[in-house]
């Protein structure tokens, strides 16, 4: 069947049944059509879960007891896609529970209108569904799919036996099991002591590693900032950040998220005031030299930025337009330092955190910080640390 046509059919399917329909040419989606819109998309997983069924039409139901289809047009080849339906309404906490499965990060924009997504669906037992779903396969593909050979494949009573006893006790799955990936907490709070700004901002997302702790999306994403909060500011003034003005602005920030009445607003008090990121940036004000002449401060914010590259004397003072001596000069003057060893102890300090918190070897390790070898690398580290490389991996481990 034609796109146009397809689209036409899709759109008359949704208006009538209240169900989501997508059509996909491979990975490309070419149109959506659904009740209740949403900027996000929730169904990856579900379209790469429901392609390995070898049945056609395809179906599954989540851990939430959504429910989802798939239909190959033959003639076309392309995917449509069914769903979510719910088999009941979703509660709150079902909801949330929803919302941190996916494990995609949610923005102050986005989090109200997925909420209402996710409790305006339709509501359709197993049968009903399978109804919707044989309909549309008939349309589509001129054939008729007996109910009875879908329904021996499709088993909500072991999806329920699967699924959790009590929302509580999901929560609760959910703590225990669930754990950052990577270190990542340790990554962080490293980041947030040596002041490294840059290297949070390239950090994924806290949301897609945080365990759930909450009964509800505002609770949950409170009580995440909170810890978070408590985390960091510990971790700023061991960096070295006046602990006077990290406790205030602790309570400060305390105090906003306990006034937060919806969980769009809480996200934008983190959007407009990241936690980690000004942490940091406290110790980056003690850890990085304190400068008056506004063309120093810019070669610091460029060495910042680039010193993973092998960086010259010479490059900065080009994207400066300085000559190498004046900037060697004034860069000594202002810093106390020269550029080379300035940009040496960025990368050292990068260093350590690749050695602790990544299986790269040391030759990865001195290729990605543009070192000229690695035997060059070592003897910077060891200068800096008193160890080797190798040693202050296997002793801060």
């Amino acid at each position: 069947m034609k796109p146009v046509l397809l689209s036409s059919l899709l759109k008359r399917f949704t208006r009538l049944s209240g169900v989501t329909t997508a059509l996909f040419d491979g990975e490309e989606c070419l149109i959506v059509h659904s009740p209740a819109d949403t900027s996000v998309d929730w169904t990856k997983e579900i379209r790469n879960a429901l392609r390995k069924e070898k049945s056609d039409p395809s179906y599954l139901a989540d851990s939430q007891l959504l429910l989802y289809g798939r239909i190959i047009d033959h003639e076309s080849g392309m995917d449509i896609f069914i769903g979510p339906a719910s088999y009941n309404k979703l509660s709150a906490n079902q909801i949330h529970a929803v919302l941190l499965e996916k494990n995609i990060p949610i923005s102050a924009d986005t989090i109200e209108e997925c909420e209402t997504y996710f409790s305006s669906l339709t509501e359709y037992d197993t049968g009903g569904f399978l109804n919707l779903l044989s309909l549309l396969d008939g349309f589509i593909n001129e054939r008729n799919i007996l109910l009875d050979t879908m329904d021996e494949q499709f088993s909500l009573q072991s999806i329920r036996e699967d699924a959790v006893d009590s929302e509580q006790e999901q929560f609760e799955n959910d703590w225990n099991t669930v754990e950052p990936e990577n270190n990542y907490e340790e990554r962080l709070l490293y980041y947030v002591e040596q002041g490294a700004v840059e290297e949070i901002r390239n950090m994924e997302s806290f949301q897609g590693v945080v365990p759930n702790m909450g009964a509800t999306s505002l609770r949950h994403y409170k009580n995440a900032l909170i810890v978070l909060n408590s985390l960091c500011v510990r971790a700023a003034v061991k960096g070295g950040a006046d602990a006077k003005g990290a406790y205030q602005y602790s309570d400060v920030i305390l105090h906003r998220i306990e006034d937060c009445t919806s969980t769009g607003q809480i996200l934008r008090l983190f959007e407009s005031s990241p936690i980690p990121e000004t942490y940091a940036s406290m110790v980056s004000e003690t850890f990085f030299p304190e400068v008056s002449h506004p063309k120093i401060r810019e070669a610091l914010h460029y060495i910042r930025k680039n010193y993973e590259k092998r960086l010259s004397v010479g490059e900065i003072a080009e994207e400066l337009g300085m000559s190498k001596e004046y900037l060697s000069s004034l860069f000594h003057k202002e810093t106390g330092t020269t550029i080379p060893s300035f940009i040496t102890s960025m990368k050292i300090r990068q260093a350590k955190a690749l050695l602790l918190y990544t299986d790269l070897t040391i030759l990865q390790i001195s290729e990605i910080l543009s070192f000229s070898s690695q035997s060059y690398f070592q003897n910077q580290f060891k200068k800096s640390t008193g160890v080797t490389p190798a040693v202050y991996r296997e002793t801060r481990h």
